[in-house]
């Protein structure tokens, strides 16, 4: 099985992907492994990626580990629910809600839309937003919760959190001043684990490639955790060796060499 997030770590600067990740696709699934994309990006938001460069019996894990999915096609998309882990939103929501001066409150639907109470900006959230007052996004079962204070660096959001005592929740801060919360003791590594023992996969030959502090947890589970090029020092520490950036075809270049180790020629 190999795991791969999608934003610094299989997706240009421009939202492509590069002749040679398509190559490295291609010579994933030839040699019969198992692809996973593993985002922090909610279902809607990895759709048009699932397009672009899935294919059927291709795996998604959304939302952080939330929500894991099957691609059934792709021409039309046609997905099929692995998991889904939810949680009700009120304690967290009413617990930022008092401090959170200035700011904005979402919650993810699994499958459907984003409650918002203001809208959020391209890149930091995808799909559906529908604007409602806190009052309405306090009960229904969601897969996560995000919190924006656009005028709060990433040391003071995390700084929120621990001050709160978010004990319910996993909670991981994106560079974009974004607080994101999963279910409690939900990440990508745990939904790849349920996955990888659903499929009856070994421990050993998981591979996982990523570049964000909410991609620990997945290198950390692999048996050979991947950190790209241009990863925080803190996130290449929690994984075993270090890729070139996306830039420069990071990932496809791993993946010749893991394939070439057994005698797989690939990426022509």
């Amino acid at each position: 099985m190999v795991a791969l997030d999608i934003d610094g770590t299989i997706v240009q600067v421009d939202g492509t992907l590069s002749p040679r990740m398509m190559r490295a696709f291609r010579a994933l699934r030839e040699a019969g492994v198992t692809v996973v994309i593993a985002s922090g990006r909610g279902l809607r938001g990895m759709e048009a990626l699932c397009v672009m460069a899935c294919e059927p019996g291709d795996y998604m894990v959304c939302a952080n580990g939330a929500l894991t999915m099957r691609v059934d096609s792709v021409a039309p998309l046609q997905l099929t629910e692995v998991s889904r882990h939810e949680f009700n939103p009120r304690e967290a929501l009413l617990a930022l809600n008092e401090v959170l001066t200035e700011g904005e409150l979402a919650v993810e639907v699994a499958g459907k839309y984003s409650k918002v109470t203001a809208p959020f900006g391209p890149g930091e959230m995808t799909g559906e937003q529908i604007i409602c007052p806190l009052e309405e996004m306090l009960d229904e079962p969601v897969i996560r919760v995000m919190a924006r204070r656009p005028k709060v660096n990433t040391d003071g959001l995390e700084q929120i959190a621990e001050d709160l005592g978010l004990h319910w929740v996993t909670y991981t801060v994106g560079p974009i001043s974004l607080l994101d919360m999963a279910p409690k003791g939900v990440n990508k590594g745990t939904a790849l684990e349920e996955l990888r023992v659903r499929l009856g996969l070994p421990e050993r030959g998981t591979f996982a490639f990523g570049d964000g502090w909410n991609d620990v947890q997945m290198l950390q589970w692999a048996s050979c955790g991947v950190a790209m090029g241009d990863a925080p020092q803190g996130v290449v520490d929690q994984a075993e060796v270090r890729a070139g950036t996306v830039a420069d075809d990071g990932v496809p270049a791993w993946v010749q060499a893991i394939l070439g180790r057994y005698g797989l020629d690939t990426l022509k």
